[in-house]
C-alpha cells in the first residue's frame, strides 16, 4: 500500500519568507545531484520529485538565510516513489525526516 512521495521536499514552517541554499550529493563519490538556492514563502513547500538517477546514500546540506545550517544522510532508491526525505524549517531548528508512504 505505497503512495507517491517526493524524493525530497523542503517546507517553511515559519511566518516569514526564507532564503534556502540546498546541496545534495551522493555520499560515496560526492557527485552533486541538487544544487539550488531559492526563496521559500512562509508555510509553503518545494518538492524535488525525482532528482536521483542512482541508488545509494545521499547527503543533504541546507542553509537558511545564510546563517543556519543542517545536514542529513539517508538511503534513497532512484526509482522508488514510496520513500523520501522531508526537511522542515522552523524558527529555532531545521529537521530532516525520512518518510515512507
Amino acid at each position: 500500500m505505497g503512495g507517491n512521495v517526493s524524493d525530497l521536499s523542503v517546507y517553511n514552517a515559519t511566518e516569514e519568507t526564507v532564503r534556502i541554499s540546498l546541496d545534495v550529493s551522493r555520499s560515496g563519490d560526492g557527485t552533486v545531484v541538487v544544487d539550488e538556492s531559492f526563496d521559500l514563502p512562509a508555510e509553503e513547500s518545494r518538492a524535488f520529485p525525482h532528482p536521483f538517477s542512482e541508488d545509494g546514500t545521499k547527503r543533504l546540506e541546507i542553509t537558511v538565510d545564510g546563517s543556519r545550517t543542517a545536514t542529513a544522510e539517508w538511503d534513497e532508491t532512484a526509482d522508488a516513489d514510496a520513500s523520501g526525505l522531508n526537511v522542515s524549517v522552523y524558527d529555532d531548528e531545521i529537521t530532516a525526516n525520512s518518510v515512507v508512504a
